[in-house]
């Protein structure tokens, strides 16, 4: 009987102590990252550098390959759904790169809203 409350007593301990040493990140707040996310886009369609983005309100980190390269964004049209992805929304939809044969093109970015807003191509 011994061995059994010394082992309720260190699953007690190991419990109550958690196992993350923190608090959950909870998750993306959909309009947030939608509305960040669309405003990065009009951004990059106007012309506007990644880096740009980073005195926003609210303060917006973008990773994305083409547009860091400094390929222009012709257009883009949000889908009106999004998923939740870890603690990150995932927003497709379709974009038009100026490229010498311009054509619409499907992908997503998975934004998080907590802290500064992130936001990276979603390369499945």
């Amino acid at each position: 009987m011994r061995i059994s409350k010394r082992l309720l007593t260190g699953a007690f301990v190991v419990v109550a102590a958690g196992c993350g040493g923190g608090s959950p990140v909870s998750e993306a707040k959909p309009d947030v990252a939608r509305t960040a996310l669309a405003a990065a886009l009009a951004a990059w369609k106007e012309g506007r550098a990644p880096a740009d983005l980073k005195d926003a309100d609210p303060r917006t980190i973008v990773v994305d390959v083409d547009w860091n390269k400094g390929v222009k964004l012709v257009d883009f049209k949000l889908d009106a759904a999004d998923e939740l992805y870890g603690n990150e929304r995932r927003i497709a939809g379709e974009f038009i790169l100026a490229t010498p044969k311009p054509k619409a093109r499907k992908w997503a970015y998975l934004v998080g809203t907590h802290g500064p807003v992130t936001i990276r191509r979603d390369e499945d």
